[in-house]
C-alpha cells in the first residue's frame, strides 16, 4: 500500500536539509502552522517548530491530560565533505571526505555517487543564503583495487576512501578547486560561498521487489516514514495531544543543538503544555521509533536464537538490558495490545549476550523527559550498507499499529487499569 509512498520520500529525503525543507511543505499544506521556537503559543491547536532546518517537532493539541509522541531520526551514516575537500594527485582531483555514523566501507566502492545536502552564499544584497542542493547526475566513484577484491582486503577510511570526480570543471583557468565546482553548479561566484554541508549519497534511486525495500538510509527514514505516516492519519482523543518528532544526530550520539540530547524536545513541550507537563509525564508515552536486526538468512548466529525477528513478520520491540534501548515489560503493554486489538503481530527483539547493541533515542529522551518510553521500529538487513534491505508489509503493520496507538491511548491505558 505505501511502497509507491515510500519510494518518494526516500528520494526527497537524500539529507536532513532536504527532508525538513519537505516536511515543512507537507504539514504547511495541510494546516499546520509553522512557529518559532520562542513563539510557540500555549495549547496551540496543531503546529510544528524546525529546528536549523535539521530537526521538527509537529503536534495535534486536544488537551493536556496526557500524550503521546513517536520520536525518530532523520539521519543516516554517510561520508561527509570535508572542510577541505581537494586532495590534488599526480594525475587526478579526488575528493577529501568524512565518515558520518558507522558505514560499512566496502559497499561504497564501484558505485555512482551523487553529492547533496545545503551550501550557505551570500545573496545579491550581501545577506546569508541557504540552498539545497543536489547533484541529480553521478558526482563521483569510489575506484575499488585488487587489496578491496579480495577476501583479506579492508578499506582504511581517509586513505581509500576517495571519489575520483567524473564531473569535468570547465573555462576555469585557474587550478579547478571544490569551490570552483560548486560555483558553477549553483550559478554564484565563487567568493559568495561561505560554506556548504554536503555529503555523498547513492546515485541509484531506491527499487522495490518481491515486497522488499532495496534502499539507502533505510536505517532510519523508513521509520521516520511511518512515524510522520500514522501522526498525519491520527487524531488524538479528547483529553491528549499527540507529537512527531525527527531527529538529527542521532547516528553521532546524538549530542548537538539537533539531537535528541538537546533541550529542542523538552523546550518545545515546555511552551506547548506550560505547567501541565510536569503533572502528565507518568501519564504519558514515548515511542523511540528505530530500526533494528532482522535474522540473516546467511548469517542465523548473528543474533539472539531465541528472540529472532524476521522480516515481514510484523514490528519489534527492542529490548536490551545493556541500556541502549528503554523498552521494559510495562511500556511495551500499550503497543502489544495497540497491534492485538487490530490483528498485526509484534516481535520482540534482544541482542546476544556476546556483542553489544547499537543504541537509540529512547533512552535519551526517557532521562531527560522523564515519560515512560518504549523502543519499537522495522527490522532490517545489511544495515548501515550503502543499501539496506527491509520488507514493505513491516511498513504497513508499523503504520497500523502507531495510528491505533496514538489516536487511542487513554482507550488502551482504561483497558490496562
Amino acid at each position: 500500500m505505501y511502497a509507491k509512498k515510500l519510494i518518494r520520500s526516500l528520494t526527497k529525503w537524500p539529507s536532513v536539509f532536504h527532508f525538513c525543507s519537505d516536511i515543512r511543505r507537507k504539514l504547511s499544506k495541510v494546516g499546520f502552522e509553522e512557529y518559532k521556537e520562542n513563539e510557540i503559543p500555549q495549547f496551540a491547536k496543531s503546529g510544528f517548530v524546525i529546528r536549523h532546518n535539521r530537526s521538527v517537532i509537529a503536534w495535534k493539541y486536544n488537551g493536556h491530560e496526557s500524550f503521546v509522541a513517536s520520536c525518530s531520526h532523520c539521519d543516516y551514516p554517510h561520508l561527509k565533505i570535508s572542510g577541505k575537500p581537494e586532495a590534488f594527485g599526480k594525475n587526478n582531483l579526488t575528493i577529501n571526505l568524512v565518515k558520518y555514523g558507522g558505514i560499512t566501507y566496502n559497499t561504497w566502492v564501484d558505485r555512482n555517487l551523487k553529492m547533496v545536502g545545503r551550501i550557505l552564499v551570500l545573496d545579491e544584497n550581501g545577506e546569508p543564503k541557504s540552498i539545497l542542493y543536489d547533484s541529480v547526475v553521478t558526482f563521483g566513484v569510489i575506484p575499488s583495487n585488487s587489496a578491496m577484491n579480495s577476501l583479506t582486503g579492508t578499506l582504511n577510511s581517509p586513505v581509500d576512501i576517495k571519489p575520483i570526480p567524473m564531473k569535468v570543471i570547465i573555462n576555469i583557468k585557474e587550478t579547478p578547486t571544490f569551490a570552483d565546482y560548486i560555483a558553477q553548479q549553483i550559478h554564484v561566484k565563487k567568493e559568495n560561498i561561505l560554506s556548504w554541508n554536503l555529503q555523498m549519497v547513492n546515485f541509484q534511486p531506491p527499487s522495490v521487489f518481491s515486497g522488499m525495500i532495496h534502499a539507502q538510509g533505510l536505517d532510519n527514514l523508513e521509520n521516520t516514514f511511518t512515524s510522520l505516516e500514522a501522526f498525519l492519519q491520527s487524531s488524538p482523543e479528547i483529553g491528549s495531544t499527540i507529537i512527531f518528532a525527527a531527529f538529527d544526530s542521532e547516528e553521532i550520539s546524538s549530542s548537538t543543538s539537533v539531537g535528541a540530547k538537546s533541550d529542542f524536545f523538552e523546550s518545545t513541550l515546555q511552551s506547548l503544555l506550560g505547567e501541565e507537563l510536569q503533572k502528565i509525564r507518568l501519564k504519558s508515552l514515548i515511542l523511540s521509533v528505530d530500526s533494528g536486526h532482522g535474522a540473516h538468512p546467511l548469517y542465523p548466529d548473528s543474533i539472539d536464537s531465541n528472540t529472532k525477528v524476521n522480516l515481514g513478520k510484523g514490528l519489534i520491540i527492542e529490548r536490551e538490558n545493556g541500556g541502549t534501548t528503554s523498552s521494559t515489560p510495562l511500556t511495551e503493554i500499550i503497543p502489544r495490545l495497540a497491534a492485538q486489538r487490530i490483528n498485526e503481530n509484534i516481535q520482540g527483539a534482544s541482542e546476544k549476550n556476546t556483542k553489544s547493541s547499537g543504541s537509540t533515542i529512547g533512552p535519551i529522551l526517557e532521562k531527560l523527559i522523564g515519560v515512560p518510553t518504549v523502543d519499537a521500529g522495522i527490522c532490517l538487513l545489511s544495515m548501515h550498507s550503502i543499501r539496506e534491505l527491509g520488507s514493505i508489509k513491516d511498513v504497513d503493520c508499523s503504520i497500523k499499529i502507531l495510528v491505533e496507538i496514538m489516536s487511542h491511548y487513554r482507550e488502551l491505558c482504561a483497558l490496562i487499569n
